[in-house]
């Protein structure tokens, strides 16, 4: 809904004198520490409002991210109690909000192909506040997170990348988030399999205590406990190993999978499997 809404910056009536809230909105500093991407690629931000009370559909805006040399978001309302629904995320808008504050999202029919840089276009952030408007201006400060997990496959530095994709296989995938109702998130599981084809990789690598990984895979994902099958494929299709991991995804945190690949596995030992969050 919201990404294709008319932007409606207020709200008047004969009956009653408009009031004034100004947000500073900014993302929680937890950025760097939760995630591969950086947030780069986020710059909508698509503010909804709804009435406390009978959660009807008031207004929306849709902004330019990030709020120009620090200025407030301005919303006029009415006298009344609110709930307030702030969504941050790339220009594609792959995740769309409808009239009751529900956000959804859809990878296709066929699944997701492209790089993990591409990945990072899925990426969102929210806030949501509940507000309480009387005869006086408000002036209140809004922290967005992440509403998405991360989970990412990652092989001891050194594997040579080229020639190779890997297929991230996934069941039990949320495709809807209610940001008003987190209690209902375990609702709106996708009924099918889906897929994600990764097929450029990253050069930043993940550091740990046992050595340096590099990322194969990213997926930002709603909360929600999933199987992940990933296999690493020739980029003919031929696969030459495959991982079977079975998690919580969490808002905010981030899974890795940890996994040394050997291609010459006659002789080698078992491949050690790590779970880090």
């Amino acid at each position: 809904f919201l990404a294709g809404c008319q932007d409606e910056g207020q709200l008047s009536m004969d009956s009653d004198e408009p009031v004034t809230v100004s947000y500073q909105v900014k993302v929680g500093d937890d950025l760097q520490s939760r995630a591969i991407g950086d947030g780069a690629e986020m710059k909508n931000l698509s503010v909804m409002v709804f009435d406390a009370n009978d959660d009807t559909y008031v207004l929306c805006k849709n902004i330019t991210w990030p709020l120009t040399d620090g200025n407030g978001l301005n919303l006029t309302l009415l006298r009344g109690n609110y709930k307030v629904l702030f969504w941050l995320q790339s220009e594609t808008k792959p995740y769309t909000i409808n009239i009751t504050g529900d956000v959804s999202v859809s990878y296709g029919t066929d699944g997701w192909v492209g790089s993990i840089s591409d990945m990072e276009k899925w990426d969102a952030f929210y806030a949501v506040d509940i507000l309480t408007i009387d005869s006086e201006a408000k002036s209140k400060d809004v922290i967005l997170t992440r509403p998405l997990g991360q989970l990412n496959w990652a092989a001891q530095d050194g594997f040579d990348t080229s020639e190779h994709q890997v297929v991230v296989t996934l069941s039990n995938v949320a495709t809807t988030f209610h940001p008003f109702n987190e209690g209902a998130n375990t609702q709106g599981l996708a009924e099918n399999e889906i897929t994600f084809t990764f097929n450029g990789f990253t050069e930043e690598t993940l550091n740990t205590g046992e050595g340096a990984y590099t990322y194969l895979t990213c997926n930002y994902l709603f909360p929600a406990t999933l199987t992940a099958t990933f296999d690493l494929q020739k980029t003919d299709g031929t696969s030459i190993k495959t991982v079977e991991q079975q998690g919580a995804i969490a808002k905010n945190q981030r899974i890795n999978v940890l996994s040394s690949i050997h291609l010459e596995t006659e002789n080698n030992p078992a491949d050690e499997l790590a779970l880090t969050v």
